[in-house]
């Protein structure tokens, strides 16, 4: 049996090759029915000079879509956090004075050069997120006392520690100047 199919395909073997088609011309034809027979543009090769300038100008492109995106995205949900100075002029004050205070200390520290740990930067740091909760509070209810003690609060436990900071600098540098002497 396989003699005689084998056979019957030698025999027929043109008339299987109906759909057997010239794929440059299946090509063209395509491209004339998209393109109503026009020839489109020019390829740009990307591996050229020519390639790496349109890549730039995408990356560019891209770029500068991204930074308006985002700029029209904070600038669209920026509000003010609410501060201690909205409340009164005595609390703008009180506001200011910590401020300048911790500035301050903070110079100090970086004056003496000295690294200060992580786990006190992660005190503060926290502090600091404590400090923008209790802004987001006081936007909801800018009468609250609580709110307002707590903030000046969280400024008094800063300039606690970097008094205490600049109190072991000091006691170093002290017991670094009495080794000295003595020898």
């Amino acid at each position: 049996m396989t003699d005689f199919l084998k056979k019957n395909i030698d025999e027929r073997r043109d008339s299987f090759d109906v759909f057997d088609t010239d794929l440059d011309l299946a090509w063209e034809n395509i491209d004339k029915r998209l393109h109503g027979g026009k020839k489109s543009g020019k390829v740009l090769p990307m591996w050229g000079w020519s390639g790496k300038v349109v890549r730039v100008a995408a990356a560019v492109t891209l770029l500068l879509v991204a930074s308006i995106a985002f700029m029209w995205n904070s600038a669209g949900s920026s509000k003010s956090q609410p501060t201690l100075s909205m409340v009164s002029p005595e609390m703008a004050e009180t506001e200011q004075y910590y401020a300048m205070m911790i500035s301050e200390k903070m110079n100090e520290i970086e004056a003496n050069g000295q690294w200060v740990d992580k786990e006190v930067v992660e005190d503060m740091l926290a502090l600091d997120q404590a400090y923008n909760e209790l802004q987001t509070d006081l936007a909801d209810n800018v009468d609250n006392e609580e709110v307002i003690h707590a903030m000046i609060v969280n400024y008094k436990i800063k300039l606690d520690i970097l008094d205490r900071i600049l109190a072991q600098i000091k006691e170093a540098k002290n017991g670094a100047g009495r080794k000295e002497s003595s020898l």
